[in-house]
């Protein structure tokens, strides 16, 4: 009786967390609920930090949460941060020990999910704890490959001010340089979100973009050239081959890229 009113107890600090309920939390915490409290294998904490209750999730660490727990398979306080935009968080999490290393089943660490889907600011706070920029997931993509498929330029500024492996390429032999030249189109659509989700108000975007697709090449983003250039400048191997032995410029044309970037990468002594 007792383990299932304390059961009780934890799964109502969830929900509080989640509910944005401070005045709640704080009660539940005096009274005896584990700041670790978990409901359907989601933590009080990770509630708090993914609705964005910054008071709420600085209260579940001063009472012991770990900032560190989280599903067998899902988010983490801190991927849960950057995946909410909050740098407020995400410097709350590092700063009570949330581990900048941590990787998922798959070798994902939150380096790679800011790579991505955080801000420049996020990635120089986890390159500070410690994060390695060189990581690699199981399908061998680096946090700099992740900003290129992506087409986050300003993020893949900073991962290379920290001498990220310009060649590092994934099980597939895809490069990051190669990734810049052939997702262009994704990125100028406006619908896709960094995980491939599609919200209502992108469908017709989405739609309209795969249309423009069909028509042939697309406008360019601005900032893909002086960052292809900066690449080659550090070193990207402009004859770089995939694992089917396409080269960079073989996969632009593939991709249907515009003059502008074919000649570029041909002035670069891509071949």
């Amino acid at each position: 009786m007792l383990g299932f009113l304390f059961g009780s107890k934890d799964k109502k600090l969830v929900r509080a967390a989640s509910e944005g309920d401070l005045a709640k939390v704080k009660s539940l915490l005096a009274k005896g609920a584990s700041a670790n409290a978990s409901e359907d294998g989601e933590t009080a904490l990770v509630a708090a930090v993914a609705n964005s209750h910054d008071a709420i999730a600085a209260a579940l660490l001063a009472g012991g949460a770990d900032p560190n727990l989280g599903p067998e398979a899902g988010l983490t306080p801190l991927t849960a941060a950057i995946f909410g935009g909050s740098e407020k968080l995400v410097t709350t999490l590092l700063g009570a020990g949330a581990n900048a290393k941590l990787a998922d089943e798959e070798g994902h660490t939150p380096l790679h999910l800011a790579a991505y889907k955080g801000t420049p600011a996020m990635i120089k706070l986890l390159l500070s704890k410690g994060a390695d920029v060189q990581s690699k997931t199981a399908d061998g993509h680096s946090p700099l490959w992740e900003s290129c498929y992506w087409g986050s330029f300003e993020n893949a500024a900073v991962l290379l001010d920290a001498r990220a492996n310009v060649n590092s390429a994934s099980a597939e032999g895809v490069t990051p340089l190669m990734n810049l030249v052939t997702q262009f189109r994704l990125w100028t659509m406006g619908a896709l979100a960094p995980d491939g989700a599609v919200g209502l108000a992108g469908l017709g975007n989405l739609l309209q973009g795969l249309a423009n697709a069909a028509e042939g090449p697309v406008k360019l983003p601005d900032g893909l050239l002086p960052l292809i250039d900066r690449m080659v400048a550090a070193g990207a191997d402009v004859n770089a081959r995939d694992a089917n032995g396409t080269t960079i410029l073989a996969a632009a044309k593939g991709a249907e890229a515009p003059q502008e970037l074919l000649q570029r990468l041909e002035s670069l002594g891509a071949r």
